[in-house]
């Protein structure tokens, strides 16, 4: 969750718990008690979404990542075996076909990488033989392309990940677009029913329904504080 959802949030278990602190107060109102009850379960659902949004891409990246970079080690050894054969012999085209940058294959992109260390492997193989001499055997060849596969797998499992926390964020917003609707439309005008028997009460609910930002300096904006800015709910 963005900073500005989780002090939401923070608002919304506020609210929550100074209502169910005052159970005497919100019983006397039927409408008030069906409205708290709601609040409770939407801000339940919530903390459950949030979580699993939170768990979506947990540990993904890094694990795709240390896969790389194993894969890239093999990678150079072969390209490396292939490159000194492509010298010595004179083979341009074969030189051509390894021209790439260890650091284009730790940044690029997914389909870019897998580009390049299949045509390393298609090398490969093409020059099996010759590679021997040089300590690269088929085992060799046949562990890259193993390492390749699996990389593979980290790059789709990586982007169904980011699509599932995509998916999970918006099932968030509209979660929390839904108590902020029954904040405003029932609780907030319902409060009012009580204020005049209970205003110490309503006056702890008001407090509560108040949301923390803190707004962040950066080098466009240098003037802005980084005070809190109280965001009230909506005048009565």
């Amino acid at each position: 969750m963005e900073k500005h959802a989780q002090n939401k949030l923070k608002m919304y278990k506020l609210v929550l718990k100074t209502c169910m602190a005052n159970p005497a107060e919100i019983s006397a109102v039927g409408s008030l008690q069906g409205a708290v009850d709601a609040l409770e379960q939407k801000v339940h659902q919530l903390q459950i979404l949030a979580a699993e949004q939170a768990a979506a891409t947990m540990g993904v990246k890094e694990e795709k990542n240390q896969h790389r970079l194993a894969t890239i080690a093999r990678v150079e050894g072969i390209a490396g075996a292939l490159k000194a054969f492509a010298i010595a012999n004179g083979d341009e085209v074969l030189k051509a076909k390894l021209s790439f940058t260890p650091s284009k294959l730790k940044t690029g992109s997914s389909l870019k990488t897998i580009q390049v260390i299949d045509r390393i492997i298609e090398s490969a193989n093409d020059h099996i033989s010759q590679l021997q001499s040089s300590g690269i055997l088929p085992a060799d060849i046949t562990e890259l392309q193993a390492l390749r596969n699996e990389l593979d797998n980290q790059f789709i499992a990586t982007r169904s990940a980011i699509a599932s926390r995509k998916t999970k964020t918006k099932e968030v917003g509209s979660l929390m677009r839904e108590i902020d609707e029954l904040l405003k439309g029932q609780l907030d005008n319902l409060m009012l029913v009580v204020k005049a028997v209970h205003p110490k009460f309503y006056d702890r609910y008001h407090t509560a329904r108040m949301i923390v930002d803190y707004r962040s300096k950066s080098p466009k904006d240098p003037n802005i504080s980084d005070s809190p800015l109280l965001i009230p709910p909506p005048e009565e």
